[in-house]
């Protein structure tokens, strides 16, 4: 978890998301299961990573809380820079042997990736168990990347502080860092945790859906969310 003081970034830092469909024949809990066991052990070997997060969706009779978002597998590792970043991906380890598992958990045809920088809105301790609700967002083509930005960290923020998340951080996508790489999938990712799905479903459906959406509208345009449990292998 990424301490820190409220509006502040950790400076310089990379968060790259990367998010992709299970592979093929597998079950949610299936590639569930591979992931957290024998492709985490071999991620970790990852030159430079000094953090690595599995946000697994929490899944209820075998499916997710909420509208497939478009991914299986979204992971949230960090550098202390892009060239570190760059170097690790580089290395002999991810090209043969991370890659080759890889086959076995996604479909790395569909893989989707956001380059950012992390961003402390209220900084509070989740307790035990506490999951998170993410939401990717794109600008609106009317819009920019920065007034989407900018809006979430004011009066966004503000307004979902009603749901009275545990913490509230956003990852902030730097379109700089996406040179000669794929696109990014979107622009931010708000993270809003909470002591339970149960808790985190009913502001999804409820203070969420009010004002904080009302806001977005004509800024973002459209959200993919996921409840996550979020699962820290370093």
């Amino acid at each position: 978890m990424v301490e820190g003081e409220q509006g502040v970034s950790t400076a310089g830092r990379v968060s790259r998301v990367g998010m992709a469909p299970r592979a093929a024949g597998l079950s949610i809990a299936e590639a569930q299961t591979h992931w957290r066991t024998e492709h985490s052990d071999l991620a970790l070997g990852v030159p430079g990573m000094i953090g690595y997060v599995q946000d697994h969706a929490v899944l209820r009779d075998g499916h997710p809380l909420l509208p497939y978002p478009g991914f299986d597998v979204c992971a949230e590792t960090e550098y202390e820079d892009i060239e570190s970043m760059r170097a690790g991906f580089a290395s002999e380890h991810y090209q043969r042997t991370v890659r080759a598992d890889e086959a076995n958990l996604i479909d790395g045809s569909r893989f989707m990736l956001a380059l950012t920088q992390r961003r402390v809105i209220a900084d509070g301790e989740p307790t035990e168990g506490a999951v998170k609700l993410m939401a990717l967002l794109r600008a609106h083509p009317a819009s920019t990347p920065e007034a989407l930005t900018d809006l979430l960290a004011g009066p966004y923020a503000e307004a979902v502080r009603v749901a009275e998340p545990l913490r509230h951080e956003q990852l902030i996508t730097q379109a700089e860092w996406h040179r000669g790489d794929l696109p990014a999938c979107c622009d931010a990712v708000d993270i809003l945790w909470f002591a339970g799905p149960d808790q985190a479903l009913a502001a999804a459906t409820g203070p969420l859906a009010d004002e904080a959406g009302w806001l977005l509208a004509g800024v973002a345009f459209g959200a993919e969310r996921l409840i996550a449990a979020p699962l820290r292998q370093r």
